[in-house]
Protein backbone atom coordinates (compact mmCIF):
# COMPACT_ATOMS: atom_id res chain seq x y z
CA UNK A 1 0.00 0.00 0.00
CA UNK A 2 2.94 2.25 -0.17
CA UNK A 3 2.55 4.69 -2.98
CA UNK A 4 -1.19 4.21 -3.10
CA UNK A 5 -3.06 7.43 -2.78
CA UNK A 6 -6.23 7.45 -0.74
CA UNK A 7 -9.10 9.23 -2.30
CA UNK A 8 -11.61 11.42 -0.43
CA UNK A 9 -9.35 12.16 2.51
CA UNK A 10 -11.23 14.10 5.15
CA UNK A 11 -9.76 16.17 7.96
CA UNK A 12 -8.15 19.51 8.71
CA UNK A 13 -4.63 20.59 8.22
CA UNK A 14 -2.60 21.94 11.10
CA UNK A 15 -2.78 25.46 9.66
CA UNK A 16 -6.59 25.35 9.51
CA UNK A 17 -6.80 24.22 13.14
CA UNK A 18 -4.41 26.95 14.35
CA UNK A 19 -6.35 29.65 12.44
CA UNK A 20 -9.68 28.38 13.82
CA UNK A 21 -8.34 28.36 17.40
CA UNK A 22 -7.00 31.90 16.97
CA UNK A 23 -10.37 33.19 15.75
CA UNK A 24 -12.17 31.38 18.59
CA UNK A 25 -9.76 32.84 21.18
CA UNK A 26 -10.31 36.38 19.85
CA UNK A 27 -14.08 35.90 20.04
CA UNK A 28 -13.84 34.67 23.65
CA UNK A 29 -11.71 37.68 24.64
CA UNK A 30 -14.09 40.15 22.94
CA UNK A 31 -17.18 38.50 24.48
CA UNK A 32 -15.52 38.47 27.92
CA UNK A 33 -14.84 42.20 27.66
CA UNK A 34 -18.40 42.92 26.60
CA UNK A 35 -19.75 40.79 29.45
CA UNK A 36 -17.49 42.60 31.95
CA UNK A 37 -18.73 45.99 30.71
CA UNK A 38 -22.36 44.88 30.97
CA UNK A 39 -21.82 43.72 34.57
CA UNK A 40 -20.05 47.01 35.48
CA UNK A 41 -22.88 49.04 33.91
CA UNK A 42 -25.48 47.04 35.81
CA UNK A 43 -23.67 47.59 39.12
CA UNK A 44 -23.38 51.29 38.38
CA UNK A 45 -27.10 51.51 37.56
CA UNK A 46 -28.01 49.67 40.77
CA UNK A 47 -25.79 52.01 42.83
CA UNK A 48 -27.40 55.03 41.18
CA UNK A 49 -30.88 53.61 41.82
CA UNK A 50 -30.06 53.00 45.50
CA UNK A 51 -28.85 56.59 45.95
CA UNK A 52 -31.92 57.95 44.15
CA UNK A 53 -34.36 55.86 46.18
CA UNK A 54 -32.75 56.78 49.48
CA UNK A 55 -32.70 60.49 48.64
CA UNK A 56 -36.28 60.31 47.43
CA UNK A 57 -37.37 58.83 50.75
CA UNK A 58 -35.39 61.41 52.76
CA UNK A 59 -36.84 64.26 50.69
CA UNK A 60 -40.36 62.92 51.20
CA UNK A 61 -39.90 62.69 54.99
CA UNK A 62 -38.38 66.17 55.29
CA UNK A 63 -40.93 67.75 52.94
CA UNK A 64 -43.87 66.24 54.83
CA UNK A 65 -42.56 67.56 58.16
CA UNK A 66 -41.73 71.00 56.72
CA UNK A 67 -45.25 71.37 55.33
CA UNK A 68 -46.68 70.76 58.82
CA UNK A 69 -44.33 73.24 60.57
CA UNK A 70 -45.83 75.85 62.89
CA UNK A 71 -44.61 79.18 64.10
CA UNK A 72 -42.76 79.03 67.38
CA UNK A 73 -44.41 80.72 70.37
CA UNK A 74 -44.08 84.47 70.93
CA UNK A 75 -42.65 86.58 73.74
CA UNK A 76 -40.07 84.27 75.25
CA UNK A 77 -42.26 81.15 75.29
CA UNK A 78 -40.40 79.47 72.46
CA UNK A 79 -40.60 75.71 72.53
CA UNK A 80 -37.65 75.06 70.21
CA UNK A 81 -34.46 76.61 71.61
CA UNK A 82 -32.85 77.32 68.21
CA UNK A 83 -35.94 78.95 66.63
CA UNK A 84 -36.52 82.67 67.23
CA UNK A 85 -39.84 83.65 68.78
CA UNK A 86 -42.49 84.02 66.12
CA UNK A 87 -40.44 82.36 63.39
CA UNK A 88 -41.16 79.05 61.76
CA UNK A 89 -37.71 77.72 60.85
CA UNK A 90 -34.14 78.21 61.98
CA UNK A 91 -30.81 77.32 60.47
CA UNK A 92 -28.99 79.70 62.78
CA UNK A 93 -26.59 77.04 64.05
CA UNK A 94 -25.37 76.42 60.48
CA UNK A 95 -26.84 76.29 56.97
CA UNK A 96 -26.30 72.52 57.21
CA UNK A 97 -28.89 72.08 59.99
CA UNK A 98 -32.58 73.02 60.19
CA UNK A 99 -34.74 73.27 63.31
CA UNK A 100 -38.51 73.82 63.49
CA UNK A 101 -41.63 72.86 65.44
CA UNK A 102 -43.98 70.39 63.75
CA UNK A 103 -47.78 70.16 64.04
CA UNK A 104 -47.49 67.83 67.05
CA UNK A 105 -45.35 70.43 68.86
CA UNK A 106 -42.12 68.44 68.60
CA UNK A 107 -38.87 70.23 67.90
CA UNK A 108 -37.43 68.68 64.76
CA UNK A 109 -33.83 69.06 63.65
CA UNK A 110 -32.25 67.72 60.45
CA UNK A 111 -28.45 67.57 60.09
CA UNK A 112 -25.56 65.41 58.82
CA UNK A 113 -23.58 63.19 61.16
CA UNK A 114 -20.96 60.71 59.95
CA UNK A 115 -22.18 61.10 56.35
CA UNK A 116 -25.73 60.15 57.37
CA UNK A 117 -28.78 62.41 57.28
CA UNK A 118 -30.08 62.48 60.85
CA UNK A 119 -33.42 63.58 62.29
CA UNK A 120 -33.70 64.61 65.94
CA UNK A 121 -37.17 64.80 67.48
CA UNK A 122 -37.60 66.33 70.93
CA UNK A 123 -40.76 66.94 72.89
CA UNK A 124 -41.21 70.70 73.19
CA UNK A 125 -42.41 70.27 76.77
CA UNK A 126 -39.48 68.09 77.83
CA UNK A 127 -36.31 68.67 75.81
CA UNK A 128 -34.67 65.68 77.52
CA UNK A 129 -37.07 63.31 75.70
CA UNK A 130 -35.12 63.09 72.42
CA UNK A 131 -35.33 60.54 69.60
CA UNK A 132 -32.53 60.48 67.02
CA UNK A 133 -32.88 58.47 63.80
CA UNK A 134 -31.23 58.16 60.41
CA UNK A 135 -33.37 59.09 57.41
CA UNK A 136 -31.03 57.66 54.77
CA UNK A 137 -29.91 54.16 53.96
CA UNK A 138 -26.61 52.86 55.29
CA UNK A 139 -25.69 52.09 51.65
CA UNK A 140 -25.20 55.77 50.81
CA UNK A 141 -23.04 58.60 52.11
CA UNK A 142 -24.58 62.06 52.41
CA UNK A 143 -21.81 64.41 51.31
CA UNK A 144 -23.60 67.76 51.59
CA UNK A 145 -26.76 69.24 53.07
CA UNK A 146 -27.75 72.90 52.74
CA UNK A 147 -30.83 74.80 53.92
CA UNK A 148 -31.87 78.31 52.86
CA UNK A 149 -34.74 79.95 54.70
CA UNK A 150 -36.80 82.79 53.27
CA UNK A 151 -38.93 84.05 56.17
CA UNK A 152 -39.91 87.66 55.62
CA UNK A 153 -42.73 89.36 57.50
CA UNK A 154 -46.14 88.87 55.89
CA UNK A 155 -44.89 86.28 53.43
CA UNK A 156 -45.24 82.54 53.66
CA UNK A 157 -41.87 81.17 54.86
CA UNK A 158 -39.99 78.99 52.39
CA UNK A 159 -37.24 76.44 52.93
CA UNK A 160 -35.02 75.43 50.04
CA UNK A 161 -32.88 72.43 50.76
CA UNK A 162 -30.32 70.50 48.77
CA UNK A 163 -28.93 67.06 49.54
CA UNK A 164 -25.91 65.51 47.83
CA UNK A 165 -25.12 61.84 48.30
CA UNK A 166 -23.15 59.03 46.74
CA UNK A 167 -23.12 55.26 46.97
CA UNK A 168 -20.80 53.77 49.55
CA UNK A 169 -19.16 51.40 47.07
CA UNK A 170 -15.74 52.68 46.06
CA UNK A 171 -15.90 50.94 42.66
CA UNK A 172 -19.35 52.15 41.55
CA UNK A 173 -19.63 55.59 43.13
CA UNK A 174 -22.69 57.36 41.85
CA UNK A 175 -23.10 60.94 43.05
CA UNK A 176 -26.58 62.47 43.04
CA UNK A 177 -27.92 65.83 44.17
CA UNK A 178 -31.56 66.81 44.71
CA UNK A 179 -33.09 70.14 45.64
CA UNK A 180 -36.58 71.38 46.43
CA UNK A 181 -38.37 74.33 47.98
CA UNK A 182 -41.16 73.81 50.51
CA UNK A 183 -43.56 76.12 52.32
CA UNK A 184 -45.56 75.38 55.42
CA UNK A 185 -49.31 74.88 55.19
CA UNK A 186 -49.71 76.81 58.41
CA UNK A 187 -50.94 80.35 57.71
CA UNK A 188 -50.46 81.84 61.17
CA UNK A 189 -49.05 85.38 61.18
CA UNK A 190 -47.39 87.46 63.90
Amino acid sequence: MIGVKMKNEQGFTLVEIVVSLGIFAMLVVVMGGIFGNVIASQRSAIASKNVGESLSYAMEVITKELRSARRDAFEGNASCPDVEDGRMYSSSTAPTALTFQNKDQYCIKYYIENQTLMMERASSTDMSDVIIASTTSSRIKVTDLKFKITDEDYLQPLVTFRIEAESDKSVNKQKTAVQTTVSSRSYEHN
